[in-house]
């Protein structure tokens, strides 16, 4: 990595990479904020390569995630250099260093999709397509801001590729000082209700709570941040009383089957099924009990797979309602 410096005063710089007579301009790279950074076209295969060239622009050693995605914002799998095939690249970068992220581009076939460069730290870099046929590339910063119009020249005679991509994850970035705290409220005023879930992404020490709040009723319940799931979660039910089950798959390459055992106070089975959980979804549903015997009217609801996944239940009672941590079994 180059870096150019001054102390006279502001400078300007733009790269020109060249290989045998085919160029293209690299932008040059200042301190970056830490924010969600995205790359609008990943190309691999049918002579079509991608490297991203990422570089640390902070003071300290930063930490990185690059997620690839397909068109359709499922995860996407590209084989890189190394041989390795994934979906993601978690990473560190030294002070004064870089990381280069190589595909192959050894496919008979083209995929296609994108990225997006995850860090709480500051952090930049370069996207860099090539056509190993022509030898010919071309280069582009990782983006920091989209919008809501934008704009492309096209001229007569010349094609015009265009790549689009939505990174919206409904993201909130802040920083919280020392000492102090950040506050993030929906305002409820839809007159259809959506779920869903969250994830808190820090690398530093952060703790908080969620409160749910019946508006109506002025009820609420709170639940702690979590930072482990489990592949085996239960909440206990209770005749009378309802009991709203949530379940999370927060893994970004894995899907989890659950299995749903319910078991009377005395640990005897009362039914069994399963539930899907995609990897990056969320479920919600109110637990049904199919027996009518008094003895199974008490008991645990068991929530087990192969994969981690989180679980919070929603105890209600006439109106009133309480959380309930699921406990890892």
């Amino acid at each position: 990595m180059l870096e150019i410096s001054s102390t006279a005063g502001q400078i300007f710089a733009l790269g020109i990479r060249g290989n045998n007579g085919a160029f293209t301009s690299i932008e040059a790279l200042s301190p970056q904020d830490p924010r969600t950074k995205v790359i609008s076209h990943i190309a691999n295969g049918a002579r079509w390569k991608t490297t991203i060239v990422l570089v640390n622009t902070d003071s300290v050693p930063v930490q990185f995630t690059v997620n690839f995605l397909k068109d359709d914002g499922t995860p996407f799998t590209v084989t890189l250099v190394d041989g390795r095939s994934l979906t993601q690249v978690v990473d560190a970068i030294p002070v004064g260093g870089s990381r280069t992220i190589e595909t192959d581009g050894l496919a008979s076939a083209l995929s296609t999709g994108w990225a997006e460069v995850l860090s709480t730290q500051s952090i930049g870099g370069t996207a860099i397509f090539r056509d190993q046929t022509l030898r010919q590339e071309a280069a582009v910063p990782l983006l920091t801001n989209g919008g809501t119009r934008l704009m492309l020249p096209f001229d007569r005679g010349l094609d015009l590729g265009v790549a689009l991509a939505n990174a919206s994850l409904t993201q909130v970035v802040d920083a919280i000082p020392v000492g102090g705290s950040r506050t993030i409220e929906t305002d409820g005023l839809a007159s259809a209700l959506s779920t869903g879930w969250a994830e808190v992404l820090s690398s530093q020490s952060i703790g908080g709570t969620a409160i749910f709040r019946d508006q109506t009723l002025r009820q609420e319940a709170a639940v702690p941040l979590l930072t482990n799931g489990g592949t085996r979660l239960i909440l206990p039910f209770d005749r009378g009383l309802d009991l709203g089950v949530a379940l999370a798959n927060a893994s970004l390459t894995q899907d989890a089957g659950i299995t749903r055992t319910l078991r009377n106070e005395q640990g005897q089975m009362i039914s069994a099924d399963s539930v899907s959980a995609p990897r990056r979804s969320h479920t919600a549903f109110v637990l049904t009990n199919p027996s009518v015997r008094p003895e199974d009217q008490r008991g645990v609801v068991e929530f087990s797979s192969g994969v981690e996944f989180f679980s919070l239940g929603i105890r209600g009672n006439s109106g009133v309602f309480t959380s309930i941590r699921a406990l890892s079994k």
